[in-house]
């Protein structure tokens, strides 16, 4: 099993709190600084260290961890409470340079980081104020000789298991050997939750006490650059890396866990689907953001990802049809026109598909991500269109999804249909009329605002933050990437045309097949047919092995087209220099009573040598026989 880039987020034994995709902890770890997680190496080994007889606070000894910011999980159960804590420890050096180290320490505790209320003037009047008195008290506290504070450390505590959350926070003054000096504690508890803190501080110090001793504990620090892991020379990607629909799902867990709704209409599924594969995928992608530093994490707006897992889930639920072209066909495809089809020739057996093919010529949609595929999706009256691309040389079985996005391209295509509602709209769009007209409503719906609604707004605890209208620059950089990559889509058309005629009207020449080998009993189980308890359950049982087995079903284009006459002159994608492509075109034939049926024929592309006339005869394609009772 190959290890994951950022252990925590997956490791169950050590981190369980963490791993459990919670809103809590991620969302306070994500503003710490510099975080470093511990964990003891042999979790077993902790139970008789917690165990430990419990003493006063400045007893433990030096209670610094070797980090600006620490998580630890602490199984509490041998302390007789059942479960975990979470322990997220902050450790700020005391600034020498202040006149009042007071009034530092009241304005940069560690809390102040995470939790905007410990930033407001009441907040730190407060803390001012309570230390300036224990300061002047004459009252006895215990504590350690050295009683002047160097550093200002804060615990925050959690608890639960799939609903984690925030029980406690404490924070301590510590003297220059990490030493807590009890007459500055401050703490924000709940009488109820007094005992398992005690106990979870308690253990906190004694694994600290016990590592400093040469317990050995795994440190795994934050990553420092936001990027994929690559290939090394003697591995390469799993089959299912190949196709964007199951890398999409296999990268992203949380969503691929979301049972398949069945409650769609023509395909389409309900809001409440929709907003939880997106709640499901902000949570994830929380979870892999906390694996990279402050400064490392990328700062551009992820919502390309929202679309690529929408797309991923929704062709799932619409049966996951996957068809791919061989370069050949994809060579032939290139070379026809498609000018003549018409969106409404085009009618797909799958309301969602996926095509795999790469283009004759290399084109990417960004530096390092060649095209690899597309979408086809029929949304009501519209075509969704939309190109994919992978990078190239990254392991997609070991990165985390937010390093290494898939740049996509997406465009909606007009397909009116007859409506006695509109009867004046165009139910004869050719394709390079409907791509004009998806673009304009592009540009039209990502145009600048005209309003500005930046504005400053106050916090009920009093502090302020400014909101800034950042739609004008967003839009104009999605119109920037859009404009990039529009002449690769427009490259690439010909192909996904081409290819859409030719599975629409079903010809012989498409094969199911397996990419990868998956076992004889998943096999056998998809094609029983058998209206059982017991084979239904197999089924699932088989559907389950698939989605997380490295195999996926697919249909060839074209398999045996190329068995006819041999491809001279040509090798791989294109052609030799002393031949060119005699561009092929689909002829719309009208047949049936009143030629009023049309049936699309492709008139295939041939070679033609500069001397010797055509290698191949040009040749019409039926892609489908009208029935005997159609034909005038």
């Amino acid at each position: 099993m190959n290890k994951h880039q950022f252990p925590p987020i997956q490791d169950k034994a050590h981190f369980p709190l963490l791993s459990a995709s919670d809103e809590l902890p991620c969302g306070h770890l994500m503003a710490c600084e510099r975080l470093v997680f511990f964990a003891a190496e042999d979790p077993a080994a902790t139970a008789s260290v917690i165990l430990k007889e419990g003493v006063e606070w400045h007893l433990y000894g030096d209670t610094r961890w070797p980090a600006l910011s620490s998580w630890l999980e602490i199984n509490t159960s041998p302390g007789s409470f059942p479960g975990y804590s979470g322990v997220l420890v902050m450790t700020y050096e005391i600034s020498d340079n202040k006149a009042d180290p007071f009034d530092w320490i009241a304005r940069n505790g560690p809390l102040s980081q995470i939790f905007p209320e410990e930033r407001s003037a009441m907040a730190i009047q407060q803390r001012l104020k309570m230390l300036r008195q224990q300061a002047a008290s004459t009252e006895q506290v215990s504590g350690p000789t050295d009683s002047e504070p160097r550093y200002i450390q804060s615990y925050c505590i959690y608890r639960g298991q799939r609903d984690v959350r925030l029980i406690a926070s404490y924070t301590d003054m510590l003297n220059s050997e990490g030493i807590p000096i009890q007459r500055y504690r401050m703490a924000n508890v709940q009488p109820y939750d007094i005992e398992v803190c005690r106990f979870t501080l308690h253990a906190l110090f004694r694994l600290n006490e016990a590592r400093m001793a040469g317990m050995k504990f795994i440190a795994i620090p934050q990553l420092e650059t936001c990027e994929p892991l690559n290939l090394s020379p003697d591995t390469k990607n799993p089959p299912w890396a190949r196709f964007h629909p199951s890398r999409v799902l296999r990268t992203r867990p949380a969503v691929r866990a979301i049972p398949t709704p069945g409650n769609m209409i023509d395909g389409v599924m309900y809001m409440e689907t929709a907003q939880q594969i997106m709640e499901a995928r902000r949570l994830e992608a929380n979870l892999h953001m906390l694996a990279f530093e402050l400064e490392a994490r990328p700062r551009s707006a992820i919502s390309n990802d929202d679309d690529a897992c929408m797309g991923a889930f929704s062709h799932r639920a619409n049966g996951g049809a996957i068809y791919v072209l061989p370069d050949r066909l994809v060579e032939e495809f290139d070379n026809t026109d498609c000018d003549e089809i018409r969106m409404k020739d085009i009618k797909l057996p799958f309301r969602n598909l996926f095509l795999k093919f790469t283009p004759p010529q290399s084109l990417f949609l960004a530096e390092g991500a060649p095209v690899d595929g597309c979408y086809i999706v029929k949304q009501a009256d519209e075509y969704l269109f939309s190109l994919t691309s992978h990078w190239a040389g990254v392991d997609y079985s070991r990165s985390l999804s937010i390093a290494c996005l898939d740049p996509t391209f997406s465009l909606h295509l007009p397909a009116p249909e007859f409506s006695l509602d509109k009867p004046v709209q165009d139910t004869d769009l050719c394709i390079n009329a409907a791509v004009e007209l998806g673009i304009k409503d592009f540009l039209e719906r990502n145009a600048p605002p005209t309003d500005n609604i930046s504005q400053t707004v106050t916090r009920p605890d009093g502090t302020t933050a400014q909101v800034i209208d950042v739609r004008a620059e967003s839009r104009r950089r999605r119109i920037e990437v859009f404009q990039s990559q529009e002449p690769v889509f427009r490259a690439c058309l010909n192909t996904i045309v081409n290819a859409a005629c030719f599975i629409s009207f079903r010809p012989e020449d498409i094969t199911e097949e397996w990419d990868g080998e998956p076992p004889a009993w998943v096999i056998e189980a998809l094609n029983d047919n058998r209206d059982t308890r017991s084979a239904r359950d197999r089924k699932q049982h088989a559907l389950r092995a698939i989605a997380s087995g490295d195999y996926t079903r697919i249909r060839i284009c074209g398999k045996n087209l190329f068995a006819e006459v041999p491809h001279e002159g040509a090798t791989g994608h294109g052609v030799s220099p002393r031949a060119h492509w005699r561009r092929g075109h689909w002829r719309r034939q009208r047949h049936g009573v009143g030629l009023s049926l049309v049936t699309p024929r492709w008139i295939r592309p041939t070679i033609v040598k500069k001397d010797n006339g055509p290698l191949v005869e040009t040749r019409i394609y039926d892609v489908q026989e009208p029935p005997s009772s159609e034909k005038g």
